[in-house]
């Protein structure tokens, strides 16, 4: 699957050295995730296809902000809708009698410039994503809420219905009507799915999984707190005899990553 990479700065904007830091991140989230990446903070937004290449990167707009949320994409999808050489692995565990079988198919588009629509990061108005697993029903999700879009990517739909249910929620707060959102869509995925949201009108990072993914936050000192789908990557990033707290993800919550990763609901299908 991909993998989602952060660094968020509570005592200031990202400096020179976190932005090394990040870059070195991404490399270690292309080792198995070299299709394409992505990355994204309040006022900057990239998304390429094919290996990381931190050449592609404005520092300089990185820096600007105090935090920066990365995306290293291995294109699959969720249904077994393409030729067999496209088979990436099988999940044994998942053989539903009333569905097709579903697997990790290499998707068609495989990061192709001339499909880079496909890339994360996603936005809709005022709400970016990136997301890490495989919907196996994306595509009747797609049917039932009439999404119309050139993209083909399973991870639009998560956050197409998180705007759909925003929209329609009647909670008052606008965090609260986030979480509401992320309740409701969470009832209409059938897959694996580890997401990181971000709120440009309130600037809130949300992050929420279900048990077949994992995250992991290391907090170091009271100034930086540093993310990973990988929580091996974390080890190889700022000094390693830094003072670190380990803060576990665990499936079902939500999480506001704030000056601290902070538990702000919950949602049942897990």
């Amino acid at each position: 699957m991909c993998q989602i990479q952060i660094i968020k700065r509570n005592d200031g904007k990202i400096t020179k050295k976190d932005s090394k830091e990040f870059i070195r991140l991404m490399f270690l989230g292309n080792m198995w995730n070299y299709d394409a990446f992505g990355m994204f903070n309040h006022n900057y937004l990239l998304k390429a296809p094919g290996d990381f290449d931190y050449q592609l990167i404005n520092e300089n707009k990185i820096m600007k902000n105090k935090f920066i949320v990365g995306h290293n994409r291995l294109a699959t999808t969720g249904e077994c809708l393409v030729y067999p050489e496209e088979v990436v692995n099988i999940n044994p565990w998942y053989i539903n009698p009333w569905e097709s079988f579903m697997g990790y198919w290499k998707s068609l588009d495989k990061g192709m410039v001339s499909r880079n629509y496909n890339n994360h990061p996603f936005k809709i108005n005022n709400l970016l994503l990136v997301h890490n697993g495989t919907l196996w029903n994306y595509k009747k999700l797609k049917k039932k809420y009439k999404i119309d879009t050139q993209i083909e990517t399973d991870s639009y739909v998560i956050l197409y219905l998180i705007n759909h249910f925003l929209n329609k929620s009647k909670e008052k707060k606008r965090l609260d009507k986030i979480v509401d959102a992320i309740k409701n869509t969470t009832k209409e995925l059938n897959g694996n799915y580890s997401v990181m949201l971000y709120d440009k009108l309130k600037k809130n990072i949300i992050y929420f999984r279900n048990e077949f993914t994992s995250f992991t936050f290391n907090v170091i000192g009271k100034g930086i707190i540093i993310g990973s789908s990988n929580e091996k990557n974390l080890k190889y990033i700022y000094e390693r005899n830094k003072v670190r707290k380990r803060i576990p993800t665990y499936a079902g919550n939500i999480y506001l990553v704030g000056d601290e990763v902070k538990k702000i609901g919950e949602f049942e299908n897990v």
